[in-house]
């Protein structure tokens, strides 16, 4: 989910002492967002990738079966 340029508008004053364009610190805001974002989506393991992992019965993925 991608934030609302609004909502990142807040965090603006943030990015005064560098001298890029309002358009420049909005698209750099998403980019940390959405860094941020698959961070706490992997840590939780909702990632895309892990959740195209297949899975045994037991809960163990393919790749941890093989490092056993």
């Amino acid at each position: 989910m991608r934030a609302s340029e609004e909502d990142l508008r807040e965090y603006l004053p943030y990015l005064d002492d560098t001298y890029r364009s309002e358009d420049q610190k909005l698209e750099l805001l998403q980019t940390l967002r959405s860094i941020l974002s698959a961070f706490v989506d992997q840590g939780f393991g909702v990632d895309s990738v892990l959740l195209a992992r297949p899975q045994h019965h037991d809960g163990t993925t393919e790749t941890d079966a093989a490092a056993e």
